[in-house]
């Protein structure tokens, strides 16, 4: 696993920001952010949810999510076109840190939400 430079963004300040909620809360505004960056954070949230990481991988999973929940990051959200990029590095940066995440169970559950997210 290669977490050190992902490591150095200090996930733990991020990780007070995450819940289940306040993600369900941040996806229902997912149709700004685009397919990709919703399939790459719904992949990361059930890889975390469907205990597929381990204790490092998950403080990277739960850091991660924080910062694409919480709305006040280095590039503000409500700044369009410019504003999801960040989360999408962020979470990129995650997944490249744990791993694959191509987990059958995980690509079908997440397939499955974002079909129901996007309709």
């Amino acid at each position: 696993m290669n977490t050190e430079k992902y490591e150095k963004m200090n996930t733990e300040k991020y990780q007070k920001e995450y819940s289940e909620a306040k993600l369900e809360a941040k996806l229902g505004k997912s149709k700004l952010t685009g397919k990709k960056l919703v399939l790459d954070v719904l992949k990361l949230y059930y890889s975390l949810k469907l205990g597929k990481l381990n204790v490092a991988q998950i403080a990277i999973a739960v850091g991660a999510l924080g910062y694409f929940i919480l709305s006040v990051d280095f590039i503000p959200d409500f700044i369009l076109g410019l504003g999801w990029i960040d989360d999408a590095a962020v979470i990129k940066g995650a997944l490249n840190a744990i791993g694959d995440c191509s987990d059958r169970e995980v690509e079908r559950t997440a397939e499955a939400k974002l079909s129901k997210l996007f309709g």
